[in-house]
């Protein structure tokens, strides 16, 4: 009867020992050279890698900022700064504020004002680079859409292997002219992916419509000036019902209302100037459901002063506070709250003391 190979059984059941042992030590002979060819293949070669989950990422501190580049997975974000707020607790999941720069701009000078109120509100700070082309081209702002919206969440789920700290799901946007026009449409395409919005002098929207009549004749409402092909272009459908989940907060310069610069394609839509444009999409936004509000700053053109910015970040800190309240209550097991409106959620401590700079225009 076999046993192991070359090994039989005698007739007493025992096996033959001289068999057992040489196998035994041919087997031993033969590990103890695969491993000494592994020691000496990782002398050659440096360690041999690991899995991505078994490596630990040391967090990044406290108070600390990163900069690295990302185009090789997203073409249309080349570099990202993240800073940590200083407030930021070891073993916390992080509110990500992704702070969305407009034409000739850059991620980290852009988001530098926004430091102070990531440290109070102890969000993470996210500045990418985005490499925009001819915002008054459609179709050219069609294509950035088409890469840069998807980049996006490329980027959110790479973050926490880059830094070393988990962060929450929903993101908070801010936009300053093409960045708020980038910001509000990554909120239309996927909503799922975002608590709320503050949009700033954008020069165009894209309108939560799916179609559009002109003369009696609905048809198709495009990107980039309707979601009516978004499944075609985006490769998922528009889905309003989460879009109503939203938060949008609005806001333009008062004198921030020349119509010359603007590209027409867009009049039939939103109409001319910055504030028409701004006032229309707020209404669409209503008639659809959805929760937002516009705010018109006298005497500022096209930038942004401090008192927007404060008020800015209240109204994303109001939104996040009841977002993190009603999932409490949630988990409890009892009812949904209905949203919070009209609270100032910014601590007592007066605002920063040096007042900041009118942003120059750096795009539309």
């Amino acid at each position: 009867m076999a046993f192991w190979a070359g090994t039989t059984v005698g007739s007493r059941g025992q096996v033959g020992r001289q068999s057992v042992t040489e196998r035994i030590g041919e087997y031993l002979r033969r590990v103890l050279i695969a491993a000494l060819a592994l020691l000496s293949l990782e002398l050659a070669l440096g360690p041999i890698a690991t899995p991505r989950a078994a490596q630990a990422q040391a967090p990044l501190s406290p108070g600390a900022s990163t900069s690295f580049a990302f185009g090789d997975r997203s073409p249309g974000i080349p570099n990202v700064w993240v800073y940590v707020p200083k407030t930021a607790k070891t073993g916390e999941s992080l509110q990500p504020l992704i702070a969305m720069h407009g034409m000739g701009g850059k991620g980290q000078p852009f988001a530098a004002p926004l430091v102070e109120f990531a440290d109070r509100h102890k969000w993470l700070l996210i500045a990418p680079d985005f490499a925009y082309r001819d915002w008054r081209d459609p179709q050219q702002v069609r294509t950035d859409e088409m890469r840069l919206t998807p980049g996006l969440i490329t980027l959110t789920e790479a973050l926490p292997d880059k830094i070393g700290w988990e962060i929450q799901d929903r993101l908070l946007l801010f936009g300053f002219s093409r960045g708020a026009q980038l910001a509000t449409r990554f909120s239309l395409f996927y909503p799922e992916h975002v608590l709320a919005v503050a949009a700033v002098s954008a020069g165009t929207y894209t309108v939560p419509r799916e179609t559009w009549t002109t003369g009696g004749q609905e048809a198709i409402l495009p990107l980039p000036f309707g979601v009516g092909d978004l499944s075609r272009t985006i490769g998922r459908s528009f889905d309003l019902n989460t879009v109503k989940t939203l938060h949008f907060w609005v806001a333009v310069g008062g004198n921030d209302n020349a119509t010359a610069e603007l590209p027409k394609d867009w009049d039939p839509y939103l109409g001319s100037g910055r504030i028409n444009r701004a006032e229309t999409f707020v209404r669409y936004l209503k008639e659809a459901g959805v929760d937002a509000s516009l705010h018109v700053f006298n005497g500022i053109g096209h930038a942004f002063d401090l008192q927007m910015l404060t008020q800015a970040t209240e109204f994303l800190r109001g939104h996040q506070l009841t977002e993190a309240t009603q999932l409490a209550v949630k988990r409890a097991g009892n009812v949904r709250l209905q949203p919070l409106a009209n609270i100032a959620w910014l601590p007592a401590e007066p605002p920063p003391a040096a007042a900041l700079p009118r942003a120059k225009a750096c795009g539309w």
